[in-house]
């Protein structure tokens, strides 16, 4: 009989109904919780299950195939997800002890499917131990794309674009860093607490903290949970925000009395920042096309104690905007260079997407372009590590619209991070942060 309060059982659940629909894990995460009483040490087992087992489902699958006598492929995807948990629980979570995962999960697939399963599961299961670790040594360059995609675990597809764009060495640092627990950082309401003041409780909740040596608002924490669930965080003290966001938002000089436009704003981390820094000296309008996001986006001014954002429901690729100093357009995108914090979207992508991300993006930026004035400034920033969705949509745009030109990037940021054409670009291995990419243009 199945244990329904198992972490090991909701996992399956959330891994399961993530294969039938494939949504983002974000969103499934809110609605099983939202329906299932569970405390939150156990949401956090689960969290951390369900995300390393997604993270990591290219190699299980990889190692699976090869212990499974019959087509693996074929496996219906309970089943599917029953030995891809085990597997990776028992590759990864060495503290546990081997019989124990491999009786839990046996349990599982007697309960969830059928008896025959459940020996099925047993079989394959007692073949693998932590000796089963990715050897990534092992790859060269001479390594075909398959072999790179199956220790990695990530799509050939991407492994082949990676190759081809960044080299053997640079690709798999990236998936290395993929594929590490995510570092995260917190920004410093300066409205609403000092330096002090912040760094002394975070040494007094025993966060192990580090001031980011470019930007003192930001600092690298830990026990990301305990903060979340904060007095503090409600407070609006500060807010989770990576430090490659901070940086674009310093490209705006922000002088009184500006407005600034963030048009593709959800969830609101870069409006809110340039809140921050700039006080009521400034007017922002923050608008997204995504009723829920923009709810998001309120909740997060409401927290931290903002006057100075109004949010209002627009798309950008067709809707007419005020004018403005500044217009940020954080345009969707791939999101290549934050799969770190989002295990599932390697799974999520298609080869197809990249091509279908340029067009909306430049839809979004011609569109939005419309409404900017002789000597007033956009912001074009992507997520996204692609050069299609990055140099090749300026260009584009620039074919185009030869009454724009490209700022030239000076002391502000440092030149670490700016590439040979004067835009930021970051490489999550090389930079210890999230991949970014940003340009500003400035209307003749």
């Amino acid at each position: 009989m199945v244990k329904r309060e198992d972490s090991r059982f909701h996992t399956i659940q959330i891994l399961t109904e993530f294969d039938r629909g494939n949504p983002q894990l974000s969103h499934l995460f809110s609605d099983y919780f939202s329906s299932h009483s569970l405390p939150k040490s156990e949401r956090t087992t689960i969290t951390h299950l369900v995300q390393e087992t997604t993270r990591w489902r290219g190699y299980l699958d990889y190692v699976l195939s090869t212990l499974y006598n019959r087509r693996y492929k074929k496996v219906e995807y309970r089943l599917k997800n029953i030995l891809r948990l085990g597997c990776y629980e028992l590759i990864f979570r060495e503290r546990t002890p081997s019989y124990a995962i491999v009786n839990s999960v046996v349990n599982l697939a007697i309960g969830l499917v059928n008896i025959k399963a459940g020996g099925l599961v047993n079989s394959i299961l007692r073949q693998v131990d932590s000796t089963y670790q990715p050897d990534i040594d092992t790859l060269s360059g001479e390594s075909s794309v398959e072999e790179i995609s199956s220790l990695t675990s990530h799509p050939s597809w991407m492994i082949d674009r990676w190759l081809r764009h960044f080299g053997f060495s640079n690709t798999i640092d990236l998936c290395q860093w993929n594929n590490s627990i995510p570092q995260f950082t917190i920004r410093r309401n300066q409205l609403r607490i000092d330096s002090e003041t912040l760094e002394k409780f975070l040494t007094h909740s025993e966060i192990d903290w580090k001031k980011c040596e470019f930007d003192s608002n930001f600092y690298f924490v830990n026990r990301i949970i305990h903060l979340r669930n904060s007095d503090e965080f409600k407070a609006g003290y500060f807010s989770f925000q990576d430090i490659s966001g901070g940086m674009v938002t310093n490209l705006i000089e922000g002088k009184k009395g500006d407005y600034i436009l963030d048009v593709c704003a959800a969830p609101g981390g870069k409006s809110t920042y340039l809140a921050e820094r700039f006080g009521n000296n400034i007017t922002i309008h923050s608008y997204d096309v995504n009723e829920d996001r923009l709810e998001k986006i309120k909740e997060n001014i409401k927290r931290l104690r903002l006057h100075n954002i109004t949010v209002e429901k627009k798309d950008a690729t067709m809707d007419h905007y005020p004018p403005a100093n500044t217009i940020l357009i954080d345009v969707p995108c791939t999101g290549t260079g934050v799969m770190a914090k989002r295990a599932d979207l390697r799974w999520r992508r298609r080869k197809e997407d990249i091509q279908e991300m340029q067009q909306l993006q430049l839809a979004i930026l011609n569109n939005v372009t419309l409404s900017i004035q002789s000597g007033n400034e956009i912001i074009y920033t992507t997520c996204s590590l692609e050069p299609e969705e990055n140099w090749s949509v300026i260009e584009k745009f620039l074919h185009l619209n030869d009454d724009f030109y490209i700022f030239l990037l000076e002391t502000r940021i440092d030149s670490n991070f700016i590439d040979n054409r004067s835009a930021i670009c970051t490489f999550p291995p090389r930079d210890n942060m999230d991949g970014v990419f940003a340009v500003k243009l400035i209307k003749q």
